[in-house]
């Protein structure tokens, strides 16, 4: 199908994969590469690493030094970097004007300050809903604080906010891109289909946010590779 979207794309979504999901404080633990020149690859050490790791009852930081430890053995099988990014879920952990993690309780200062730390000390790469979705001004003053250097996924269209935004509704996904794009906003797709990857290769979006254990992406991610190099 993606040839029939822009039959002219080179392009293959870099994967943006989680490894790793939980219900008390943050939500999703996920891996990515930005310098990666194999895309087949960067998916293939994704997958690699998550089928090292077993976690417990594990906190939050924990479960990020499990994830680092076993990157940092297995950094050697490949020539670029894998770097973590967490979905925070503000919306879910904030009850009562507090942040509420699985072993602890902050207010907003707090619970700022902590994920500033956090993305400098782990190397965060992405970072998906910091805080509650109204909180615009603890959004933007977290981009600063990251420098940039880190894609903090919001959903709104404001590029101070939010650099990243994921688009979970399909419908009109052409016009959604590139207002993305203008606003220079990194769209990601949030997909586990097949279908999910086609949409990123024909309308060039650069990263698809899946599940590590979908073994048909990685086989579309071969097959699509492959009509790419063919032409």
């Amino acid at each position: 199908p993606w040839k029939f979207i822009n039959k002219n794309s080179k392009q293959l979504p870099r994967p943006l994969s989680v490894i790793y999901r939980k219900e008390k404080g943050f939500s999703e633990f996920l891996l990515l590469s930005l310098d990666a020149q194999s895309i087949l690859k960067s998916l293939w050490i994704n997958k690699k690493i998550s089928e090292k790791l077993k976690f417990d009852e594990d906190d939050d930081e924990t479960i990020l030094i499990k994830i680092q430890d076993e990157i940092d053995k297995l950094k050697n099988l490949v020539d670029f970097d894998v770097r973590i990014g967490i979905n925070v879920n503000g919306d879910g952990i904030y009850k009562g004007e507090k942040y509420i993690y699985s072993n602890k309780v902050m207010n907003l200062e707090e619970h700022s300050g902590f994920l500033v730390y956090l993305t400098d000390k782990y190397n965060l790469v992405y970072v998906e809903n910091p805080f509650i979705s109204e909180d615009r001004e603890s959004f933007g003053k977290f981009m600063k604080q990251t420098k940039h250097t880190t894609l903090v996924c919001g959903n709104t269209n404001n590029g101070l906010v939010n650099n990243s935004f994921l688009i979970k509704n399909k419908i009109n996904i052409k016009n959604k891109v590139q207002e993305l794009k203008e606003l220079k906003i990194n769209p990601i797709i949030n997909g586990n289909s097949v279908l999910d990857l086609h949409l990123a290769v024909g309308f060039l979006v650069p990263i698809l946010k899946h599940n590590i254990v979908n073994s048909n992406i990685y086989d579309e991610y071969q097959r699509i590779e492959s009509e790419i190099k063919e032409g």
